[in-house]
């Protein structure tokens, strides 16, 4: 029998090392404990068996189907991150931004939803939320504990709403400076609303939800459907659009909002902590 992967990755450490300084260590901003840490990123955001059926009896199933995943889609950040390195040296972003446009093929666009849609539901603060959202229901505790199962969770989750995020846009938000940074639950919901969207129910059918996710320090992703507006459904199924400092801002304090418990960067950032001091807890712990 081969060696089973006993420490699984809620964010995998291909994506968090884009975020690696010259020693190829993160910085994680631990928000509860107000304090920052330089780690291996192979060593960060992941659980013990966290993505298995029955942790007394490790099979790896759902792990290896994550693995596949991003061994296809990590192709595609790759050539992300080499562009972005390239654009940072860029005098002129709008044609930076168009040179990435054409570099983003149909395969990658997949390849960015079918991440995006996993992402949307593999980490504990999905599955917190969700289990907050049915305590209403008249769901008994043993199938909610079966449905809620982390395995279970994020692989019926992802069928539930794969189509919706392939059928998506995609803007992708180019930063010619200020760096883009990331979290323990990096893609979201976003809507203008004091209601949270339900998870996984608004994605892709309510279009004034959208999804929110930071790609590399140059990079962030929004996911938007065709009727977001009358220009959407106008436009490619890819666009890039470079965006001032403000925009990065707006959104880095968007990931500082909804991060579980750790937000990470490529250097310590102060600002971070001053944030994460005024924000409104997304969730309550269940």
């Amino acid at each position: 029998m081969s060696q089973l992967t006993r420490r699984q990755h809620i964010v995998p450490d291909f994506y968090l090392s884009q975020w690696a300084n010259t020693n190829g260590r993160i910085t994680c901003h631990d928000i509860p404990e107000r304090r920052t840490f330089a780690c291996d990123p192979a060593k960060a955001l992941a659980q013990s068996y966290f993505y298995e059926e029955d942790p007394s009896q490790p099979d790896n199933r759902v792990e290896k189907i994550l693995s596949a995943m991003e061994g296809v889609c990590s192709v595609t950040f790759k050539k992300l991150f080499a562009h972005g390195q390239a654009a940072a040296t860029s005098t002129d972003p709008r044609k930076a931004a168009a040179a990435l446009q054409a570099l983003v093929t149909n395969e990658d666009a997949d390849n960015l939803s079918q991440f995006a849609a996993y992402q949307y539901m593999r980490v504990p603060g999905a599955i917190d939320q969700k289990a907050y959202e049915v305590q209403p229901s008249e769901i008994s505790e043993s199938e909610r504990a079966h449905a809620l199962n982390p395995g279970r969770f994020v692989e019926s989750g992802y069928t539930y709403v794969q189509d919706r995020f392939r059928a998506m846009k995609l803007l992708i938000l180019a930063s010619p400076s200020r760096e883009f940074i990331t979290s323990d639950w990096p893609c979201f919901d976003m809507k203008d609303s004091l209601d949270s969207p339900l998870l996984g129910e608004e994605i892709g059918r309510n279009p004034g939800v959208v999804c929110y996710l930071p790609l590399t320090p140059r990079f962030g992703a929004v996911f938007f459907t065709s009727d977001f507006s009358t220009a959407a459904s106008r436009v490619a199924r890819v666009i890039v659009r470079p965006q001032p400092d403000g925009v990065v801002k707006n959104q880095n304090t968007l990931v500082i909002q909804r991060a579980d418990r750790f937000v990470v960067a490529s250097k310590e950032e102060p600002y971070i902590f001053q944030i994460a001091a005024k924000r409104k807890k997304v969730r309550p712990h269940i």
